[in-house]
């Protein structure tokens, strides 16, 4: 199957009740729905050692098609921070892999294998 043109791609979307992306038709609509959505995916902070600076992994949901020559648009980022310094954001295509790309930063910087 051959991937839609990318002047045809929607660039906002809001997800459904199961966590499917839907695209929205104008600025307007998605900002109303973002704006009374939970888009937090998941969240964590921790400390590897008492005396160091938290991390915090945190997956968003940002409805937001910023590429619109990526297909499948990449419309979930997992941002990576170590005390105020952002380390990483990783994007991803779907809830699925958006939910296991947290799991594997937080396992990797619990592992001491992130940065």
């Amino acid at each position: 199957m051959q991937p839609p043109s990318a002047l045809s791609l929607p660039r906002f979307y809001l997800e459904d009740a199961n966590g499917k992306p839907l695209p929205v038709q104008s600025l307007r609509t998605w900002a109303a729905g973002y704006e009374a959505a939970n888009n937090v995916v998941a969240m964590n902070q921790f400390k590897l050692n008492p005396d160091e600076d938290d991390y915090r992994v945190e997956t968003v949901f940002t409805g937001v098609c910023v590429d619109q020559a990526q297909y499948p648009p990449e419309l979930y980022t997992t941002y990576v921070m170590y005390g105020l310094h952002l380390e990483d954001a990783i994007h991803s295509t779907s809830r699925e892999e958006a939910e296991e790309c947290h799991r594997v930063c937080v396992r990797d910087i619990q592992g001491n294998q992130f940065l």
